[in-house]
């Protein structure tokens, strides 16, 4: 049960690294896209 809870924080945590990653390019696109 633990190393499941484990892998499902380490998912949480990429995919917060993700989502902060997609919201960094994507304000740093050209407005007019």
């Amino acid at each position: 049960m633990s190393e499941d809870l484990k892998t499902i924080k380490e998912l949480a945590d990429e995919l917060s690294v993700t989502k902060q990653n997609i919201q960094y390019h994507y304000q740093r696109l050209p407005k007019e896209l």
